[in-house]
C-alpha cells in the first residue's frame, strides 16, 4: 500500500519536535555537567572507587546515547530541509505519518525494516561509535 506524501503541517510539527528534543538533550547535558562540577568541588569526595567507576561508566553511556540521539535528529532535520523526510532510504516509498509520529527518526518503511539487512542492525553497545557527523562538543 502506497502512503501519501507528508503534508507541510506534519513536517513543521516534526521539525518542532526535533528542535525541542535537541534543546532537552543539551539542557540535561548541561545540568549533568554542573552536577559533576559540584561533586568534584564538594568536600565530600568520592572515596569508594567502585562507586566512582560505576558513575563514570553511566555518564559515558549517557553521553553516547546523547550523541546518538543528536545525530539521528540532525539527520532527520536535514531530510526535512531536503524534502526527503518520510521517504524510505531503501525503496523510496513513504514511511507513513502514523509510524513517524510513533518514532520520528525512522528512515525505512515497514516493508524494508523487515528485510534481513535491516533486522541485523547492531545495538549501540556493539557499534564502533565515532560520534555525530557534525562535531558537537558536549563538555
Amino acid at each position: 500500500m502506497k502512503e501519501r506524501k507528508i503534508r507541510l503541517e506534519h513536517l513543521l510539527e516534526f521539525k518542532s519536535i526535533f528542535e525541542k528534543q535537541l534543546k532537552k538533550i543539551i539542557f540535561i547535558h548541561e545540568l549533568n555537567q554542573k552536577n559533576r562540577q559540584i561533586k568534584e568541588n564538594s568536600s565530600l569526595k568520592l572515596d569508594h572507587l567502585a562507586f566512582h567507576e560505576l558513575d563514570t561508566s553511566i555518564q559515558l553511556r549517557l553521553r553516547l546515547r546523547e550523541l546518538s540521539s543528536i545525530k539521528q535528529i540532525q539527520k532527520a532535520l536535514h531530510r526535512i530541509s531536503q524534502g526527503t523526510f518520510g521517504e524510505c532510504e531503501s525503496c523510496g516509498e513513504q514511511i507513513g505519518v502514523t509510524r513517524l509520529q510513533d518514532k520520528p527518526t525512522l528512515t525505512v518503511c515497514l516493508n524494508c525494516c523487515n528485510t534481513p539487512k535491516h533486522k541485523a542492525q547492531p545495538s549501540l553497545n556493539k557499534l564502533n561509535f565515532k560520534g555525530p557527523e557534525k562535531k558537537i562538543r558536549l563538555v
